[in-house]
Parts: C-alpha cells; structure tokens; sequence
C-alpha cells in the first residue's frame, strides 16, 4: 500500500485466493476508501460499508464477467482510489490533542461456485505506522506526507455471506 500525496491516492493490491475445492467463477472485486471523523458516535462507516455491499453484488449480477479461480489460485489486481481533498478537510478532528482522520478500506469478492453465489468481505482501518516504535497511530493529515509506510491495517469485523 502506497499513498501519493499530490494526488491524495492510496494505491493497493489485493490479493484473492480461492481456498475452496472447486473453481470460482465470476470473480469480482470491489474496493472503497472513506475518510471518516476519529471515534465519533456519527460515524459514516455502517452506512458506506452497506452501500458497498450492495454496489458490489449488484455489480457481480450484471453479467458473466470476471474471473476463473480454480483451487488456490490467486488473482491480486492493483487499484487506486483518490480521496477527495474536501472530505479529508471534513473529517478532521481532534484526538489527544493533535488534529487526526480515519481512513476505512472496505473490499469485497462476488464469486460463483457451483449453482451458488458468495461474497466476502474485509474492511481495515488504514492507520500509520511509527517507524521507531512499531506501533499503530492514527494519521495525521497535516503531516507533509502521510507515512510511506510501512502501514498498519487494523481488521474490523465482517462476515461472509453465501446466497
């Protein structure tokens, strides 16, 4: 994972496996980023992982496009999102007395298998990673430059879901 300043982009690969037992087909991949005020009680998070959610099966649904996975084979494109400047001056809040955002990667796999439909998805808290210390720490968007990284992906719950 990369962040290019200039252009207030994330640049990611995501990598997919197919851990099952037979090939998967179909195989789309979704991802989104939202820049989101730190531990707020009004967080924009549920409501733009849902709205992901259902943009991405309404995707897979369209046709008969995507990838074949057959058992373990991987699939790893690369993507770019741009984080709009606005957002970002909006999420801007205090923590601990320095000015903070949160920034959220929502990513979700449709697949087939068989005569069945599934979708998986991982949603991370993209947060910086001190190089002296090792440690997470939320970023800091009045830094020159975000963190070239490395970064630090703090997993939120999610499930799987099969249809």
């Amino acid at each position: 994972m990369a962040w290019e300043t200039k252009n207030n982009q994330l640049v990611f690969t995501i990598s997919t496996k197919n851990i099952g037992h037979t090939p998967a087909t179909n195989v789309t991949t979704s991802a989104n980023a939202l820049v989101d005020k730190v531990n707020t009680q009004n967080s924009k998070l549920p409501a733009f992982v849902k709205e992901a959610f259902q943009f991405a099966a309404a995707r897979a649904g369209l046709d008969n496009s995507g990838e074949t996975l057959f058992p373990d084979e991987k699939f790893e494109p690369q993507w770019r999102i741009t984080l709009n400047k606005p957002d970002i001056d909006a999420a801007v809040s205090k923590f601990n007395g320095r000015d903070a955002i949160s920034v959220y990667l929502v990513v979700t796999v449709n697949y087939r298998f068989g005569s069945g439909k599934g979708q998986t998805a991982r949603i991370v808290d993209v947060m910086a990673r001190n190089p002296q210390t090792g440690s997470l720490q939320l970023i800091d968007p009045n830094s020159d430059v975000p963190p070239a990284g490395p970064w630090g992906l703090n997993n939120l719950p999610v499930g799987e879901q099969t249809f």
